[in-house]
């Protein structure tokens, strides 16, 4: 059994990810945000919801929304639609 370290894991699932022309989020569990005018956001791989409310959505992979009349349109296991008037997105 061959055991690396883990900055050599990193290195050959970057070069792996290269030599397929995959997205970065596929790799690294990254989430990515659309923002569909100021009404609608569709976060993909999402993690999971910690708070939720109509002014303020906040997710376990550190991503803040804010706004006013926030709802979850749509939810899967990895994406969600928010809609409601968009102020602000924070990564914190």
């Amino acid at each position: 059994m061959i055991f690396l370290a883990k900055n050599e894991k990193k290195k050959i699932r970057e070069k792996f990810q290269e030599a397929m022309e995959l997205p970065k989020e596929l790799l690294k569990d990254y989430s990515r945000v659309t923002i569909l005018g100021a009404e609608d956001i569709w976060i993909e791989n999402y993690q999971s919801i910690m708070e939720y409310g109509e002014e303020y959505i906040r997710f376990g992979n550190n991503i803040g929304i804010y706004g006013q009349q926030l709802t979850i349109e749509e939810i899967t296991d990895d994406d969600i639609l928010i809609i409601g008037t968009v102020k602000t997105i924070e990564f914190e």
